[in-house]
Protein backbone atom coordinates (compact mmCIF):
# COMPACT_ATOMS: atom_id res chain seq x y z
CA UNK A 1 0.00 0.00 0.00
CA UNK A 2 2.99 2.13 0.83
CA UNK A 3 4.67 1.22 -2.38
CA UNK A 4 1.40 2.09 -4.38
CA UNK A 5 0.77 5.34 -2.48
CA UNK A 6 4.58 6.78 -2.94
CA UNK A 7 4.40 5.41 -7.28
CA UNK A 8 1.12 7.57 -7.40
CA UNK A 9 1.75 10.30 -5.90
CA UNK A 10 5.12 10.01 -8.44
CA UNK A 11 2.81 10.01 -11.14
CA UNK A 12 0.66 12.94 -10.24
CA UNK A 13 3.90 14.84 -9.93
CA UNK A 14 5.05 13.59 -13.45
CA UNK A 15 1.30 14.74 -14.75
CA UNK A 16 1.64 18.16 -13.18
CA UNK A 17 4.96 18.86 -14.30
CA UNK A 18 4.03 17.54 -18.68
CA UNK A 19 0.45 20.22 -18.05
CA UNK A 20 2.83 22.94 -16.83
CA UNK A 21 6.01 22.58 -18.74
CA UNK A 22 7.56 22.52 -22.35
CA UNK A 23 8.13 18.85 -22.85
CA UNK A 24 11.79 20.00 -25.26
CA UNK A 25 12.93 22.65 -22.55
CA UNK A 26 11.91 21.90 -19.24
CA UNK A 27 10.49 25.38 -19.60
CA UNK A 28 6.63 26.59 -17.80
CA UNK A 29 4.74 26.58 -21.01
CA UNK A 30 1.66 28.52 -21.40
CA UNK A 31 -0.17 27.03 -18.67
CA UNK A 32 1.73 28.25 -16.04
CA UNK A 33 2.71 31.58 -17.53
CA UNK A 34 -1.41 32.25 -17.09
CA UNK A 35 -2.15 30.79 -13.94
CA UNK A 36 1.40 33.12 -12.78
CA UNK A 37 0.17 36.12 -14.77
CA UNK A 38 -3.66 35.59 -13.18
CA UNK A 39 -1.99 35.97 -9.43
CA UNK A 40 -0.04 38.86 -10.66
CA UNK A 41 -3.28 40.42 -11.67
CA UNK A 42 -4.62 39.83 -8.56
CA UNK A 43 -2.31 41.67 -6.88
CA UNK A 44 -2.99 44.64 -9.32
CA UNK A 45 -6.23 44.74 -8.27
CA UNK A 46 -5.32 44.59 -4.40
CA UNK A 47 -2.21 47.45 -5.01
CA UNK A 48 -3.17 49.29 -8.11
CA UNK A 49 -0.18 50.98 -9.14
CA UNK A 50 1.52 47.40 -9.11
CA UNK A 51 3.43 46.57 -12.69
CA UNK A 52 4.73 43.73 -14.83
CA UNK A 53 5.83 43.09 -17.97
CA UNK A 54 5.27 40.47 -20.44
CA UNK A 55 7.69 40.24 -23.38
CA UNK A 56 6.56 37.83 -26.04
CA UNK A 57 9.11 36.41 -28.75
CA UNK A 58 9.19 34.99 -31.81
CA UNK A 59 12.70 33.57 -33.57
CA UNK A 60 13.56 34.74 -36.77
CA UNK A 61 14.91 32.37 -39.39
CA UNK A 62 13.78 29.11 -37.27
CA UNK A 63 11.99 27.67 -40.49
CA UNK A 64 14.86 28.40 -42.64
CA UNK A 65 17.16 26.39 -39.80
CA UNK A 66 14.52 23.52 -39.75
CA UNK A 67 14.27 23.37 -43.35
CA UNK A 68 17.81 23.29 -44.37
CA UNK A 69 19.73 21.63 -41.12
CA UNK A 70 16.59 19.16 -40.64
CA UNK A 71 14.50 19.37 -36.95
CA UNK A 72 16.86 17.75 -34.82
CA UNK A 73 19.28 20.91 -35.24
CA UNK A 74 16.10 22.96 -35.03
CA UNK A 75 15.57 21.03 -31.25
CA UNK A 76 18.94 22.09 -30.55
CA UNK A 77 18.70 25.57 -31.53
CA UNK A 78 15.51 26.05 -29.22
CA UNK A 79 17.22 24.46 -25.98
CA UNK A 80 20.78 26.71 -26.60
CA UNK A 81 18.12 29.52 -26.85
CA UNK A 82 16.09 29.03 -23.69
CA UNK A 83 19.86 28.22 -22.06
CA UNK A 84 20.73 31.42 -23.21
CA UNK A 85 17.02 33.18 -22.15
CA UNK A 86 17.23 31.99 -18.86
CA UNK A 87 21.00 33.17 -17.94
CA UNK A 88 18.89 36.81 -18.43
CA UNK A 89 16.16 36.01 -15.58
CA UNK A 90 17.19 36.12 -12.22
CA UNK A 91 14.95 35.87 -9.02
CA UNK A 92 11.22 35.61 -9.53
CA UNK A 93 11.35 36.52 -13.31
CA UNK A 94 10.02 33.28 -15.52
CA UNK A 95 10.95 32.61 -19.06
CA UNK A 96 8.67 30.35 -20.97
CA UNK A 97 7.97 28.46 -24.15
CA UNK A 98 4.89 28.73 -26.07
CA UNK A 99 5.08 26.72 -29.45
CA UNK A 100 7.55 26.13 -31.59
CA UNK A 101 9.70 28.89 -31.85
CA UNK A 102 7.64 31.25 -29.41
CA UNK A 103 9.17 32.25 -25.99
CA UNK A 104 7.62 34.96 -23.41
CA UNK A 105 9.21 36.20 -19.94
CA UNK A 106 7.42 37.42 -17.37
CA UNK A 107 9.04 40.47 -15.53
CA UNK A 108 6.58 40.49 -12.67
CA UNK A 109 7.90 43.83 -11.22
CA UNK A 110 9.07 47.10 -13.50
CA UNK A 111 8.18 50.69 -12.45
CA UNK A 112 8.45 52.16 -16.27
CA UNK A 113 7.53 50.68 -19.46
CA UNK A 114 11.41 51.24 -20.54
CA UNK A 115 12.60 48.89 -17.95
CA UNK A 116 10.49 46.08 -20.04
CA UNK A 117 12.39 47.79 -23.47
CA UNK A 118 15.80 47.74 -21.89
CA UNK A 119 15.07 43.84 -20.72
CA UNK A 120 13.91 43.02 -24.15
CA UNK A 121 16.98 44.66 -25.82
CA UNK A 122 19.35 42.87 -24.10
CA UNK A 123 17.18 39.99 -24.95
CA UNK A 124 17.13 40.44 -28.76
CA UNK A 125 21.39 41.59 -27.93
CA UNK A 126 21.89 37.89 -27.02
CA UNK A 127 20.12 36.18 -29.75
CA UNK A 128 21.69 37.90 -32.43
CA UNK A 129 24.94 36.39 -31.48
CA UNK A 130 25.47 33.38 -33.18
CA UNK A 131 24.78 30.00 -32.21
CA UNK A 132 27.50 27.20 -32.53
CA UNK A 133 25.64 24.05 -34.02
CA UNK A 134 27.76 20.84 -35.49
CA UNK A 135 30.16 23.03 -36.02
CA UNK A 136 28.28 25.55 -37.74
CA UNK A 137 27.43 29.49 -36.90
CA UNK A 138 23.42 29.63 -36.96
CA UNK A 139 22.44 33.55 -36.60
CA UNK A 140 18.73 34.13 -35.52
CA UNK A 141 17.15 37.32 -33.70
CA UNK A 142 13.53 37.84 -32.81
CA UNK A 143 10.86 39.53 -33.40
CA UNK A 144 9.83 41.00 -29.75
CA UNK A 145 6.40 42.25 -28.08
CA UNK A 146 5.98 43.54 -24.70
CA UNK A 147 2.82 44.22 -22.62
CA UNK A 148 2.55 46.31 -19.28
CA UNK A 149 0.14 44.69 -16.99
CA UNK A 150 -1.62 46.52 -14.49
CA UNK A 151 -5.05 46.79 -12.80
CA UNK A 152 -6.51 47.87 -16.31
CA UNK A 153 -6.52 43.93 -17.05
CA UNK A 154 -8.95 41.40 -15.80
CA UNK A 155 -7.62 38.51 -17.49
CA UNK A 156 -4.27 36.76 -17.89
CA UNK A 157 -4.73 35.94 -21.79
CA UNK A 158 -5.44 39.74 -22.62
CA UNK A 159 -2.35 40.64 -21.54
CA UNK A 160 -0.41 37.27 -23.00
CA UNK A 161 -2.44 38.53 -26.30
CA UNK A 162 -1.45 42.33 -26.46
CA UNK A 163 2.11 41.04 -25.92
CA UNK A 164 1.79 39.02 -28.91
CA UNK A 165 0.13 41.83 -31.11
CA UNK A 166 2.87 43.63 -30.04
CA UNK A 167 5.23 41.21 -31.58
CA UNK A 168 3.64 40.99 -34.88
CA UNK A 169 3.45 44.23 -35.13
CA UNK A 170 7.50 44.73 -34.47
CA UNK A 171 7.57 42.07 -36.99
CA UNK A 172 6.02 43.71 -39.53
CA UNK A 173 7.59 46.82 -39.03
CA UNK A 174 10.84 44.60 -38.79
CA UNK A 175 12.14 46.77 -35.68
CA UNK A 176 12.96 44.53 -33.38
CA UNK A 177 10.35 44.75 -30.72
CA UNK A 178 7.38 47.08 -29.90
Amino acid sequence: LERSSFALEGSREKYRHAAYHDFLTGLPNRNQFIETIDELLQKCAHARNHRFAVIYLDMLRFKTVNDSLGHAVGDRLIKHVASRLTKLIENDEMIGRFSGDEFAILLPHVETVEQAREFAERVLDKLTQPFVLDGRQIYTGASVGIAIGSSKYTHAGDVLRDADIAMHFAKEKEDGFA
